[in-house]
């Protein structure tokens, strides 16, 4: 049973766990988190149910300060990185609408979020990683949709996924570990790269 007291807007709740509040919604639809309805419609969740499935998905704490210094840092260099790069000059990428180059800024952040929860965890972190295929799948319709090629689609993926490991190495978030947890740590940052990589290429490919 959810407790009476404090209730959290879903806003509040999606802040809390460090995801996007579409992505909350649809755990919530899933059933994956426990929440109740106002008679309005709204989606009301307690500080409990939250650290309930915070810690059913975790086996080292995220703190939320953390995670949204991590990805504004990292969304931060990604853009700079982009704007210095000679993607930011080719055809397709000046014939994007602004809103387009919004809609494509949205879902990188959101992966850098995902890929922070995913790695934060040893276990368990599947439902982060779940999401960020989805994103990618997104990613790969939102591509052929606006006429981009497979190879153009494919290295701006690659760029965005070279920009965050070199963020990543220069806000030094693995220093301070010891070497074996660096390089799990590492590891884990690949195989999650990995697969929102292909999950992108086989979206395009079928669409």
């Amino acid at each position: 049973m959810v407790e009476n007291s404090p209730w959290l807007s879903l806003s509040e709740a999606a802040q809390l766990l460090g995801v996007h509040f579409t992505t909350l919604r649809r755990w919530t639809n899933a059933g994956l988190v426990e929440h109740i309805r106002t008679p309005g419609g709204k989606r009301k969740y307690t500080r409990k149910a939250i650290e309930e499935f915070l810690e059913r998905h975790r086996s080292q704490a995220s703190n939320p300060l953390a995670l949204h210094q991590f990805t504004s840092k990292l969304a931060s260099k990604t853009r700079e990185e982009l704007r210095a790069s000679a993607i930011a000059d080719q055809s397709w990428y000046l014939q994007l609408s602004e809103a387009h180059r919004m809609q494509m800024r949205a879902s990188g952040n959101r992966l850098i979020g995902l890929l922070f929860q995913y790695c934060a965890r040893d276990a368990n972190g599947d439902v982060f990683l779940k999401e960020g295929e989805r994103i990618a799948h997104e990613y790969g319709r939102f591509c052929f949709s606006v006429g981009m090629t497979l190879a153009e689609c494919t290295r701006t993926f690659l760029f965005f996924r070279r920009s965050m490991l070199n963020s990543i190495h220069e806000t030094g978030t693995l220093q301070g570990m010891a070497d074996m947890d660096s390089h799990q740590l590492f590891q884990r940052m690949i195989y999650f790269l990995d697969e929102i990589t292909v999950g992108m290429v086989s979206e395009y490919s079928n669409s």
